[in-house]
């Protein structure tokens, strides 16, 4: 089984890096020094303008994966305003060529957000990935509901592909 090299960025200088230097994938962030929030629409392109040139090179495709994360702050709890934002977000990004989204959002119990969960899935869908990010890192096994123990709450990432 292959591991996967996947490199966040949140410039075109550390994509192009990250890709030349062998990433099987990006994740595409803005404000790495914030924890990773939601990139521009420009980086985006711009990323993705560098890659058609780069596969048509190479033949090698580097999927783009996009943060959905509209704020800085480590609780992922987000208002109803916020998680409408990102939804939005979802979309543009969508519109201008992500290959998929990384997200996360915690209810006010510290449980992983489900409703929001599905909502951004559905709204990445038509055969984009989605990642669940580890919104409950830091947090002991033990303060974890059995029930929410996914591969994302033990410091992996999980794929929703739908």
């Amino acid at each position: 089984m292959k591991i996967l090299l996947e490199i966040c960025v949140d410039t075109i200088e550390s994509a192009v890096a990250a890709i030349e230097g062998g990433a099987d994938r990006i994740e595409l962030c803005s404000a790495l020094s914030e924890g990773g929030l939601t990139p521009t629409v420009g980086l985006l392109r711009a990323v993705k303008t560098f890659l058609i040139e780069w596969s048509k090179n190479t033949g090698c495709i580097v999927p783009v994966y996009c943060m959905v994360r509209c704020r800085r702050g480590s609780d992922f709890q987000y208002s109803q305003s916020e998680m409408d934002i990102m939804l939005w977000d979802v979309k543009l990004l969508k519109d201008n060529g992500a290959d998929g989204f990384v997200f996360g959002a915690l209810d006010e119990s510290g449980k992983v957000h489900r409703s929001h969960a599905l909502r951004t899935t559905l709204s990445g869908n038509e055969g984009r990935a989605c990642f669940c990010h580890d919104a409950t890192a830091g947090q002991p096994p033990s303060a974890i509901p059995r029930e929410e123990r996914t591969p994302a709450s033990r410091g992996t990432s999980s794929l929703a592909k739908h």
